[in-house]
C-alpha cells in the first residue's frame, strides 16, 4: 500500500470519528420559510409572533423573522 493511500485512509478514518463531536458539540435548528429558503442557526427566542435566530455567518444580535413567513 502506498504512503499517500495510507494518509489518505488514515484521514477518512479520522474525519469519521471527530465528525459526530462536532455535529454534537453544536446542535442547531433550521427554519424553512414560506419561500422555500431554510435557515440554520440556534433558536434564541419565540415569542410575540416572531423567531430569533443566531446563525454562525452573522455575528453579534440574532436575526428576527416574522412567524407568519415560517411554514
Amino acid at each position: 500500500m502506498s504512503r499517500r493511500l495510507k494518509l489518505c485512509c488514515a484521514f477518512l478514518i479520522l474525519s469519521l470519528m471527530v465528525l459526530p463531536v462536532i455535529c454534537l458539540a453544536c446542535p442547531m435548528g433550521k427554519i424553512t420559510l414560506k419561500d422555500g429558503s431554510q435557515i440554520y442557526g440556534e433558536i434564541v427566542e419565540m415569542a410575540d409572533g416572531k423567531i430569533q435566530v443566531k446563525t454562525l455567518f452573522l455575528e453579534g444580535d440574532p436575526i428576527t423573522i416574522k412567524w407568519s413567513e415560517v411554514t
